[in-house]
Formats: C-alpha cells, sequence, structure tokens
C-alpha cells in the first residue's frame, strides 16, 4: 500500500493522456504500478504492464506526472521491503512443505537475524563496516595537542 495514496492519486490523474496511449490503457498503467510496488524492479513491471522497457525509459522522462507517481511506489516498495527484513528476525516466517500432491505436510517457523543485521546496516551508522573503521581509526590516532616551545638563548 502506498504510504501517501492522495497524492500518488493526484499525480496519477495528471499523467497525460500521450502517456496513457503508450501504456495502451489506464488498466495497463495501473498494472504496471502494482507490479512495481510487489517487485521494486522496472524491467518486470514494465513486462506485466505491457510496456518494452525502452520505451517505458521515454514515458518516464517526459511525463513529470509519471515520473512523480513511480518515485512515490518505489518508496513505498523499499519501505515494504524494511518492514519484511526487520519482521523476519523478530517474527520468524513459516516455511511450507508440500507432498507429490501438493498437499502442505509440514510447517516449520524460521527466523533470519541475517535480515535483522543487514536492516540495521542501511539505517544505523553503528552497524556499517566502513563508518565503524573510520572510528576505530580516528580513535588510534594521537589527539592534537597544544603545546608551548621553549627558546633559550645561547648568549
Amino acid at each position: 500500500m502506498i504510504k501517501n495514496y492522495n497524492l500518488f492519486n493526484k499525480y496519477s490523474l495528471k499523467v497525460s493522456a500521450e502517456t496513457m496511449a503508450g501504456f495502451g490503457s489506464h488498466e495497463n498503467l495501473l498494472l504496471f504500478m502494482q507490479a512495481l510496488l510487489g517487485s521494486g524492479d522496472m524491467a518486470s513491471a514494465a513486462a506485466r504492464g505491457g510496456i518494452p522497457t525502452a520505451r517505458l525509459a521515454e514515458l518516464i522522462n517526459n511525463d513529470k506526472a509519471l515520473s512523480k507517481c513511480i518515485d512515490l511506489v518505489l518508496r513505498s516498495s523499499v519501505d515494504c521491503a524494511e518492514r519484511i527484513l526487520y519482521e523476519r528476525p523478530v517474527n520468524g516466517y513459516e516455511e511450507l512443505t508440500y507432498d507429490e500432491e501438493g498437499k502442505c505436510i509440514g510447517r516449520k517457523k524460521k527466523y533470519c537475524p541475517r535480515s535483522l543485521l543487514e536492516y540495521l546496516k542501511a539505517n544505523s551508522p553503528k552497524y556499517r563496516p566502513a563508518e565503524r573503521k573510520k572510528k576505530e581509526k580516528a580513535a588510534k590516532r594521537p589527539e592534537a595537542r597544544d603545546f608551548e616551545v621553549e627558546a633559550y638563548d645561547d648568549t
């Protein structure tokens, strides 16, 4: 679900008729947006919306309203992915096992602590290895201190 649906709706209503014609129909545009929201991948979303990828770039560049819609959808897609990365290590997820006939024969609750670490790396400087190394180097470096120089006269 797009966080700011009203803003998305405002921009989607301003998409030009030429852009709509490029997608073939309003329904194809919505299919494209839904696929983009679910995957975050422009190429697969373009295939779902029935539009060639090369044509998509041209449509996005020529229509500011479409570009803003896509930005909102991509931000929502990232928010959804972050939520999943956070949920998996905390609440876990269910892995199902099926037999040859397609019936569910087993359920196993799994947790993914690595996804929490990836989430923290993306959202907290404390967990980024490059920034941690910089802080360690800065801590090892001697501090610059003010000192006085005494001068003696050799007379």
